[in-house]
Order: C-alpha cells, then structure tokens, then sequence
C-alpha cells in the first residue's frame, strides 16, 4: 500500500496517519516493512511520446548516415537500439549493494522525473545536434506532430 502526503512539522497530514492506522490494523501480529521516500511524480505521457519520436529519428538519421558509407550495420540500428546506447551514454549506471556485492544497471527512462527526462532529452539534442541532425524542441514536435508520427 503506497500513501502520498505532506510532512508538516514532521507529522503527515492527519487524514493519511489515520488511513495507515486502519491499514496496520488489519495487518495485527504480521511482519511488516514500511519504506519512506521523497516523492516525485515520473515523467508525463507526452515527455515519453517526445522521447520515443526522438529514438525514432536518431534510428532514421544514422542508418541513412551507415548506410551512404556502405557500412552493413546500418541494418542493426533501430529505436530500441538508440534507447539503450542513449540511457548508457547519459544515464548511466544505478547501483545497489545487495548481500555485500555491489549490482549495477542501466537506468530506465520510465523511472525519470520530468526535469529528468527533459534534461536527458536536451542531451540528446546537443549531441545529435553536433553530429548534424537537428532535434526539434518540444514545442515543434507538438505542433507538427503528423510528420513526427511518421518517421
């Protein structure tokens, strides 16, 4: 059960403790874990359109790229493939000490906040963008969003 408040003077918000109150009731005698984290919402609906559009289009460009150079790969680039080469790139690696070993991942984009993604969006244009493929910003992509669709 996951319960979202304000903390205010240390204390959550009156309606919350006594909704978990009614909840540890019910668990009476049992073994309980309770985690409590700083929340913050993950990454919109139309943050995540925009990514993927953005996935789709690196795909594009660089096959076009390898392909001109008559570099077989060029059949092995798609979206997906540009998804995880970018979140290595800049995402990076999360890591967990888990019974005394040190685990390591790469991060998922579902897991960003949207500061997060846009800042990992940004990142993308400013490299992709170097390497001569305009990314447009947001707001283009909004308003021609049929000929992003598309690619």
């Amino acid at each position: 059960m996951i319960f979202f408040s304000d903390i205010k003077n240390g204390k959550l918000a009156p309606h919350i403790s006594e909704q978990i109150k009614e909840h540890l009731l019910k668990l009476e005698g049992k073994f309980v874990a309770i985690e409590i984290w700083e929340y913050s919402p993950k990454r919109s609906n139309a943050l995540n359109k925009l990514l993927h559009a953005t996935f789709k289009m690196i795909a594009k460009y660089l096959r076009e790229k390898l392909k001109q150079e008559g570099n077989p790969e060029y059949t092995k680039i798609d979206a997906d493939t540009i998804k995880a080469w970018s979140k290595l790139k800049f995402l990076g690696k999360a890591k967990m000490n888990i019974m005394g070993k040190e685990i390591e991942w790469v991060r998922s984009t579902a897991d960003l906040t949207n500061q997060e993604a846009s800042d990992f969006f940004k990142q993308l244009q400013i490299y992709w963008g170097e390497r001569g493929l305009y990314i447009p910003d947001p707001e283009e992509f909004k308003q021609n969003r049929g000929k992003y669709d598309k690619i």
